[in-house]
């Protein structure tokens, strides 16, 4: 298999734009998909910002559990 052969009709998988662009090739391989490095970067982060957000609204809740079971005693 030849590299760049192989990946001139692939597309990243974010943007879904061809990942080998004017001769340049700057891609990552990563849980089965193509991505563009700075496409893979970007997702990364915004998982990165939903599991931070995610975890603040699961403590959210448990507080506002909490002080309803506290004043129902």
């Amino acid at each position: 298999m030849q590299l760049g052969n192989d990946l001139k009709e692939r597309k990243c998988n974010s943007c879904k734009l061809p990942l080998l662009k004017d001769g340049l090739l700057q891609v990552a391989y990563e849980d089965g998909y193509w991505w563009h490095r700075q496409c893979l970067g970007n997702a990364q982060r915004q998982l990165k910002n939903a599991m931070y957000l995610a975890k603040l609204y699961a403590l959210n809740q448990a507080i506002m559990e909490y002080r309803e079971q506290r004043d129902q005693l």
